[in-house]
């Protein structure tokens, strides 16, 4: 079958099995539906699959129905704010969703399942849009930043935000892009898939316009293109048609010379209107957001003198106010700030994956002329990635799924002379292809073939090489490559007509790659020979180019990927353009030599984290030692930065009453948060981030049947596994007499709990316990931790129950209720005890504890200023860890069929009826003696608060 009867039987049967058996989610009935509808294309196209394609087939289906998006979560400041938009929502004509998530599915191939991206997309698209300013209101401004992950589709979900604002009449919608133009077009031309369904340079259809029904007037106006950035030639246009259907749409650089054309063009507009302002609402999407709109002039110790820009004429200002020499503000800050004070309703929303100089803009900040700085007050949201996405945590937290993605650079190679030196100036030419380089070089074409083979021989597919900050270092580095690569496509080309014994003999470089394939990939894709690639690899290597991306016009090439329908094979050479929003299609190999001090600059260069599906296993980042060990520093700071946003929402805080902070390296000469400029109103603090002293739990149940079902096993063995091999250390009534109806055992050696811990499975959702963390920090306090006590969490003893290993057990019971805030957690389950983050039993804490522990515990009590229970207070008199194991029932709390959320209350009843019993884990930890290092942390000293601790549930 050929490549477009594929892609298109692909879509057929994707497309019948959402409409006819979305209960489905694998298994031989699907399979075998799915095996009926390959038939069935292959009688319509009259081209029959090879079994390879049909295996094929069935794989990118089964991947593409079970790809989910979780809900993020927003931190709100909803003070002096209405949230207006779910209440219009209904009311809606959605034309420009519609249309575009009609594009995703059948132009991007995303499904819409019912937990899916689509879905997703659309609950948070929903969320932010709630928190944005109501397009019916007058004099309203709100500021909210998005937080995703690099290359995680935060510009799909602008996108998706963008037409949803459009449908609620939001009518000029202003997207500024990254700062170089090949960013400005891969967004314009996102937009224009996206929503305006048009390629405004040509006039053809396309994305969305080759697949809706829309009237022409419904067609949003757009004064860029994909050649055309916004200049002094449009200041002569109108917001043309801006009072009826369409919006008005513009993608501009960020480059203070655009944004100042597009301010003098408002200008021109507002002169006609009361106060000075348009009275439409205005959207201002801010890509990149840390990037160049930070206003760093004010935050150097010496500022410059203020100064007119070079070629800034104000002599014919309408509004000599606005004139640069009235600030000591950067002149893209001070642009952003401007366009924003010109209408009357208006919403700045910011767009991220490294927020850190965002959340150090000082929101005290305030003038009378550019209002407010662009600190996010009103809204801060997380994005939550697909569920098939490669991210910082995939690559270097957990990387144990894909062994072989990092390999070493040798340092000795970068200070030999033989390779690329680190660091270099600005004169080093690069004499020699390095091993390493050559090594990657391999590792692409091959890479690239296996795709072919497995059936994607019209995709992209790229190598990234970012190796020096210097245009002419990078061209001896491209230069060198291209040279490399032509000796290598030659002998390729050359060996093609041989046979494998007589190419192997007379062809080094095939021998070479033969051997190189057998080492690293052959494991990866054991069921492809070299016999599959050897008529495709020498085809692979001619078609490869090799194209320098970087700032200097004269010499960088646009990588115009939508050029070539046929797909391109590149290898990109360059530096900073090849970080910041820049996606290298089908980048399946990286190599990486940079020496960046920055957490954001570092996080950005990663161009390989993305959606890499059907061939994540064969990517490959090629880094020093060194290299890995600050990503995987980097990695963990924003993990925990995205962590501490879901904490602050469970604890209703807002943007503004909250600081957040970021965890800095312990050496500051190698790593930093940001540029010191950005930092702004940061500080240094130190604090103490520890388990220690508190009761941290699984206090949510994971939204999976198998999850559940496992931790229930894994608790049951554990408590039949006590039973029977420390019967000896049950604990009676002679104790505490609440002992005669519970269980307690003490005394229970560490490894037995650490691996019961190291089995559980904790909710991601979990804000209390970082399972990687919380097992090192066990580890760490071994020996101080090495007898545990258990207490099995349950109602009575002598009620009815069943038994584990001799034991009673009568499982507790635990109130769910179906609200609007448990339909909005798709991963977790929470009960209503567990709103308080907890799982366990009131009247649990002290019933391993002695008549006399407990009477210190209170005498403590009395002692102490401030506050302290009574659980915290008898782990300060006994020190012993506890491990809780709550066994309980859920009690669904019922909901008529007249009543909101019942459809979701009979759908949880059906999920939930054959789960009899949950069991969850708890802990008390007690203080510890060990000195425990505080850990240097950056935030902001204009917001007036930072919590160390969290709510430990203790009473």
């Amino acid at each position: 079958m050929n490549q477009e009867n594929i892609d298109l039987a692909i879509k057929n049967v994707q497309s019948f099995i959402l409409q006819n058996h979305r209960d489905l989610s694998g298994g031989e009935k699907l399979t075998k539906i799915v095996i009926e509808r390959i038939e069935k294309s292959e009688e319509y196209f009259q081209d029959i699959a090879t079994d390879e394609q049909r295996e094929f087939i069935i794989k990118k289906v089964f991947s593409n129905l079970s790809r989910t998006m979780e809900d993020g979560v927003t931190l709100i400041d909803n003070d002096s704010f209405e949230p207006w938009y779910r209440d219009i929502k209904g009311e809606i004509k959605s034309i420009y969703w519609e249309d575009y998530k009609r594009h995703l599915k059948v132009n991007e191939d995303w499904p819409d399942t019912d937990n899916g991206p689509i879905n997703g997309l659309d609950r948070s698209t929903d969320s932010i849009l709630e928190n944005c300013a109501d397009p019916s209101k007058k004099n309203i401004s709100r500021k909210g930043m998005v937080v995703g992950n690099v290359q995680s589709g935060k510009t799909a979900n602008y996108l998706g935000l963008i037409c949803k604002a459009a449908d609620a009449q939001y009518k000029v919608i202003i997207v500024v892009a990254g700062m170089l133009e090949d960013l400005r077009k891969q967004t314009q031309i996102r937009l224009e898939e996206g929503l305006v369904g048009v390629n405004e340079l040509t006039g053809q259809k396309v994305g969305c316009g080759n697949l809706s029904s829309r009237n022409e007037k419904n067609k949003p106006v757009c004064v860029t293109d994909r050649e055309r950035d916004f200049t002094a030639n449009n200041t002569d246009s109108n917001l043309i048609n801006i009072t009826n259907t369409a919006p008005y749409v513009i993608v501009v650089k960020k480059n203070s010379k655009t944004l100042k054309h597009l301010n003098n063009w408002l200008n021109k507009l507002r002169r006609n209107f009361d106060d000075k302002k348009i009275p439409v609402p205005m959207l201002l999407i801010d890509d990149e957001a840390d990037n160049a709109s930070i206003d760093v002039r004010n935050r150097r110790r010496k500022a410059a003198k203020t100064e007119n820009e070079k070629g800034e004429q104000t002599s014919d200002n309408p509004f000599p106010e606005e004139d640069a020499n009235q600030f000591n503000v950067t002149a893209i800050n001070r642009n952003l700030r401007l366009i924003l004070k010109k209408f009357t309703t208006c919403t700045y929303v910011g767009y991220t994956a490294t927020p850190f100089a965002n959340i150090f803009i000082s929101p005290k900040t305030n003038d009378d002329v550019l209002k407010d700085d662009l600190f996010p007050k009103d809204f801060i949201s997380y994005l939550d990635p697909a569920n098939n996405y490669f991210g910082p945590q995939q690559a270097f937290v957990e990387p144990f799924k894909y062994k072989r993605f990092i390999k070493h650079i040798n340092v000795v190679e970068t200070l030999n002379g033989k390779g690329i030196t680190i660091p270099h100036k600005k004169d080093f030419i690069l004499e020699r292809v390095p091993k390493s380089l050559q090594d990657a070089i391999k590792s692409y074409i091959l890479a690239t073939t296996i795709r072919w083979v497995d059936g994607y021989k019209n995709k992209h597919s790229s190598m990234l090489v970012n190796a020096s900050c210097y245009s002419d270092v990078q061209i001896s580095i491209a230069n060198k490559i291209e040279r490399y690569l032509i000796k290598i496509a030659d002998s390729l080309k050359a060996s093609a007509g041989l046979d494998d014994k007589k190419a192997e003999k007379n062809y080094t470089y095939y021998r070479e790659l033969k051997t190189f394939w057998k080492e690293n990939f052959l494991k990866d894709r054991p069921k492809i020979v070299w016999d599959d690639l050897k008529p495709l690899i020498h085809i692979v290597a001619n078609k490869i180019v090799v194209k320098i991306v970087n700032k200097e016009k004269k010499i960088s090439s646009r990588l115009d990927y939508d050029q070539f329908p046929k797909g391109r094979l590149v290898i990109a050479v360059g530096g900073y353009a090849l970080s910041r929003g820049l996606t290298l299609e089908g980048l399946i190999t990286s190599y990486y030599l940079r020496t960046s001090r920055m957490y954001d600059t570092i996080l950005q260069m990663a161009r390989w984290f993305g959606y890499r599906d059907d061939y994540e296993e064969l990517c490959r980042l090629y880094m020093t030692k060194k290299s890995e060990e600050n990503f995987t520093h980097i990695s963990k700071v924003i993990n925990h930065l995205n962590n501490q946003i879901k904490i602050l929402e469970i604890q209703r805080k807002t943007p503004k009453d909250f600081a957040l902070y970021v965890r800095s390296h312990p050496d500051a000469k190698r790593l930093m948060v940001t540029s010191r400029p950005k930092l702004g109103s940061a500080e240094l603090v130190r604090i103490t981030l520890t388990y220690a002293g508190k009761l941290v739990g699984n206090y949510l149940i994971p939204k999976d049947i198998n999850d559940i079902e496992f931790n229930r096993k894994q608790s049951f063995d554990f408590i039949e596994k006590l039973s029977k091999n420390y019967g000896n250390n049950l604990l009676g009534a002679n104790i505490n007499s609440d002992l005669s109806s519970r269980y307690a055992f003490r005394n229970i050696p560490f490894s037995e709990i650490f691996e019961l811990t190291e089995k559980h499975i904790v909710s991601s959702d979990n804000v209390q316990i970082d399972l990687p963390s919380f097992l090192n920090y066990l580890k760490e306090r071994k020996d101080e931790l090495s007898n545990w006590d258990v207490i099995i969490d349950t109602n009575s003893n002598k009620k009815q129950g069943f038994e584990i290993g001799g034991l009673n057990i009568n499982p507790a019971n635990r109130l769910t209720r179906v609200d609007e805030r448990f339909i909005s957690n798709t991963k977790s389950i929470t009960t209503v005890v567990g709103q308080n983050s907890t799982i366990l039993s009131n009247d649990i804490a002290n019933v391993a504890a002695s008549k006399e522990e407990v009477e210190k515990a209170k005498e403590k009590i009395e002692e102490y200023k401030g506050k302290l229970g009574l659980a915290k207070a008898i782990s300060l008199v006994t020190s012993r860890p506890i491990l809780y194991i709550t066994i309980y029932r859920i009690n669904l709390e019922e909901i008529r069929e007249d009543q909101a959320f019942y459809d979701q209350y009979k759908e949880f009843k059906d999920f939930s009826k054959n789960l009899e019993v949950y069991a969850s884990l708890s802990y008390r930890l007690p203080e510890t003696e060990l000195k425990e290092e505080p850990k240097e942390v950056w935030r902001n000293a204009d917001i007036d608060t930072i919590d160390e601790d969290y709510d430990d549930g203790d009473d």
